[in-house]
């Protein structure tokens, strides 16, 4: 049996942007659930508290095999592409984000 994989999935987001990120992240994560990509383990969306721009989505997908197949899904791209379309950058690399620079970085919950 597969373990579920864990993704920290970091959002550098355009200028007044934040709210419809906020909107966008949720209704991937319901398509997601639906569709059995993600377990229902909570996800965790925060904002970083030093610059205000990075937007950290935490969540867990079911198995590799899921995430594999979630990419042979064509209506998943209606939301990806939506999310290269209010960000400046998708896919932040973890080392970009201030608080991993300090001993128990803290963040602002957005949900």
């Amino acid at each position: 049996m597969e373990k579920s994989q864990l993704v920290i999935a970091a959002f550098k987001v355009k200028p007044d942007k934040i709210e419809e990120l906020k909107l966008l992240i949720n209704e991937k994560r319901i398509f997601l659930l639906d569709n059995g990509y993600v377990t229902d383990r909570p996800n965790i969306v925060c904002q970083s508290s030093v610059d205000k721009s990075i937007v950290i989505e935490i969540f867990e997908w079911v198995s590799n095999s899921k995430i594999d197949e979630v990419h042979n899904d064509e209506r998943i791209y209606k939301y990806w592409n939506k999310f290269v379309e209010i960000c400046d950058l998708v896919g932040l690399p973890l080392e970009e984000i201030p608080e991993s620079k300090i001993p128990f970085g803290t963040f602002h919950t957005l949900n």
